[in-house]
């Protein structure tokens, strides 16, 4: 969940759900803490805002036949 000041910088960042459990959660949190948004908007007012974002992380080359390792 995030949380979104009047500015679109954000504010509070809090993993609702992770599965597994303790192996993504500060990478979620450190990437979402340094974004921007447009912030929300009432009667055309910037307003704090929340969201939530499901965020699936998948390993790099897989199915591929590459194994990732470089010469």
């Amino acid at each position: 969940r995030v949380l979104i000041s009047e500015t679109g910088h954000v504010d509070d960042v809090a993993v609702v759900r992770a599965s597994p459990p303790g192996l993504f959660e500060a990478s979620a949190i450190e990437a979402f803490s340094k974004a921007r948004f447009s912030p929300g908007l009432a009667g055309g007012v910037a307003v704090k805002s929340q969201i939530t974002v499901e965020v699936d992380f998948v390993p790099l080359n897989r199915l591929s036949r590459i194994s990732g390792r470089s010469y």
